[in-house]
């Protein structure tokens, strides 16, 4: 049987003691250059900071209160009976973060009417002249999902000049507005517009970030009341509907009650209360008209008021905090942070410099 041969743990520790020693005398022996490339990639983080036009962040703050008015106002019971009532529940503050990052609030936004440093044009129009300051504007590279046909359509140069999409390079135009708007992390667009919430005081914000101050502002500005008109509307839209169908049915029987009030009044005029049996019979017919459209103009104007009701406790108030006012802080990476960013990444790739050519050197003369 062969003789098994056992390796000390000892000596592996040994070894690999001494590896270590012999990687931190190299380190210790080429400090200068791993010193050296950290300072040059601080110098560069240095420059770049500043060289790095500041932003101006223009933040929105509001609140949803959707509470049940009509428990509160002791109208829950009344509306119930009538199948109108509240179903209570709660905000879906999720719900108007998806919104507020949606094509249609962007577009509604972006082809409202502005003026900036003094030059009157759409608001998508002014968003364009910012992105082709930046050199970001209509370049290939950044909608790669748009490869093909449509890549026949150059956005560099264009302009919108109505508020509606009538061709397809209006609405490549608008699709890449509001990629610029909300981001897009797989083509390496920041998002200029972002939105949140607190989960504990359920307060939200709306906050556009560019390097005019006066973009960001309208922005912000433009994009919350798109936000709060559309989802008000659509959170009242099933209750509108009731009511506007009672509101014309009421009007109806109001109109008829008139008439046949005026047709009685106007009989009376003629016959001067002097009636025959013949035109008894007729009287007798306008008044029983008259009763019958009465009792169904009261009830029409009771539904209406639950249906009323029922409108005003479902409409959400969209309560503004605070909004974003000129003249507007400027912010700017700190130039601390950017020198300590340099050193540390330095640092790393002068350690790993001087390592991999040292390993490399030991394979070969091995």
């Amino acid at each position: 049987m062969a003789e098994r041969v056992y390796h000390s743990d000892e000596i592996s520790l040994k070894e690999i003691v001494l590896k270590l020693q012999d990687y931190a005398n190299t380190l210790w022996h080429r400090k200068w250059l791993i010193a050296a490339v950290a300072i040059l990639f601080a110098a560069g983080f240095a420059i770049r900071n500043t060289l790095t036009s500041p932003v101006f962040p223009a933040k929105l703050t509001f609140m949803i209160n959707e509470d049940d008015a009509g428990s509160k106002l002791g109208l829950g019971g009344i509306l119930g009976q009538f199948g109108l009532g509240s179903s209570g529940t709660e905000f879906n503050l999720d719900k108007v973060l998806e919104l507020s990052k949606s094509r249609k609030i962007s577009q509604k936004a972006l082809f409202n009417g502005i003026e900036i440093n003094g030059k009157k044009d759409f608001l998508a129009n002014h968003l364009i002249f910012y992105l082709d300051s930046l050199g970001t504007w209509g370049k290939r590279s950044l909608h790669k999902e748009w490869f093909g046909p449509e890549e026949r359509l150059p956005l560099k140069g264009f302009t919108f000049s109505k508020d509606s999409l009538d061709s397809k390079i209006e609405n490549k135009a608008l699709k890449s507005l509001h990629t610029f708007l909300v981001g897009n992390s797989d083509a390496g667009i920041d998002a200029i517009v972002e939105s949140e919430y607190s989960e504990t005081s359920g307060i939200m914000s709306l906050k556009s970030t560019t390097e005019h101050p006066a973009l960001s502002v309208n922005l912000t500005q433009y994009l919350f009341d798109e936000l709060s008109e559309y989802y008000i509307k659509k959170t009242i839209e099933k209750q509108k509907h009731t009511y506007d169908i009672l509101k014309d049915k009421t009007d109806s029987i109001s109109t008829a009650l008139s008439s046949a009030q005026y047709s009685l009044a106007n009989f009376k005029d003629r016959n001067q209360n002097i009636f025959s049996r013949t035109e008894s019979i007729t009287e007798n017919k306008l008044m029983l008209e008259i009763q019958k459209l009465t009792v169904m103009y009261a009830e029409a104007e009771k539904n209406l008021q639950v249906a009323d009701l029922s409108l005003k406790n479902k409409t959400p108030y969209i309560q503004m905090i605070d909004e974003p006012l000129l003249p507007i802080a400027p912010k700017k990476p700190s130039i601390i942070q950017a020198l300590i960013k340099g050193l540390l990444l330095g640092l790393c790739l002068g350690v790993v410099f001087v390592l991999l050519k040292k390993i490399v050197r030991d394979s070969l003369n091995n």
